[in-house]
């Protein structure tokens, strides 16, 4: 899986927050995938979207 430098930052810190390493977080998360969709066709792409969703929760938070 390739990911830009400054998604796996994102991914660190919303690990971090769970408690996890980074890879028991990747790992946690491509299970509730599979669990749900029963394949996850382009995770890295969730990744992604997930981290935005991220940086918009710390943004909103911060106003």
């Amino acid at each position: 899986m390739r990911l830009e430098r400054s998604f796996w930052k994102i991914v660190d810190g919303i690990a971090a927050s769970e408690g996890l390493t980074t890879p028991a977080f990747v790992s946690r998360l491509h299970s509730e995938v599979l669990e749900g969709k029963g394949e996850a066709r382009n995770f890295t792409s969730l990744l992604r979207c997930a981290c935005l969703i991220r940086t918009e929760q710390i943004a909103t938070a911060q106003h």
